[in-house]
């Protein structure tokens, strides 16, 4: 491909745009962005519509005609959240040189969480390619994205350590026992 059929790239593609390219830590990180940005957006409406009481812990009464408003902002924050992980998966997939057609492979259960894996393994193309030139993730995204992979690991963590806590396999000993059985050895 000679530089004059390189087609023309924006100077700096939006976030709300499928141009430009998304590197691991910057695809970890948006997405991060964009689960946290919804989870105070959707408690924010919970709240502020006062659909949910605090005196009862219940919904209110009439509190119904709320709901239903609130269900219809929920319609339209779930829209928008799909096209931005629409646009961080295509602009992830365009760093690896594919088509953006390729994350309607997110929609396949089962098949998205090999296809995730990919996207979060796959080291991207160094230098431009045919979607956007190379993009350096800033630190902001860096940060973000390492504080996630961290949280990650220590939820792990935490499961594996509840997981062995409640085994079944081990018994405890009670103490008269332990030391019978332990003054044997002395």
């Amino acid at each position: 491909m000679s530089p004059l059929d390189t087609p023309p790239f924006p100077a700096t593609p939006r976030l709300k745009s499928y141009q430009g390219r998304f590197g691991r830590l910057s695809f970890i990180a948006w997405h991060a962005v964009l689960w946290w940005a919804s989870c105070c957006i959707g408690l924010g409406l919970l709240f502020s519509l006062g659909v949910f009481n605090f005196a009862t812990w219940s919904l209110d009464s009439a509190a119904y005609l709320l709901a239903t408003i609130n269900n219809l902002f929920s319609l339209l924050f779930f829209v928008l959240y799909t096209y931005f992980a629409f646009v961080i998966t295509i602009r992830r997939l365009h760093d690896v040189n594919a088509s953006g057609w390729w994350s309607l492979l997110s929609l396949m259960p089962f098949i998205n969480l090999f296809f995730y894996g990919y996207l979060l393994l796959k080291k991207g193309h160094p230098r431009s390619n045919m979607y956007a030139p190379a993009r350096v993730t800033p630190f902001w995204e860096k940060l973000v994205a390492w504080l996630c992979i961290l949280m990650l690991l220590l939820m792990l963590l935490s499961l594996f350590m509840l997981l062995g806590f409640y085994d079944q396999s081990v018994t405890i000993l009670p103490t008269q026992e332990i030391v019978e059985k332990g003054s044997g050895f002395f």
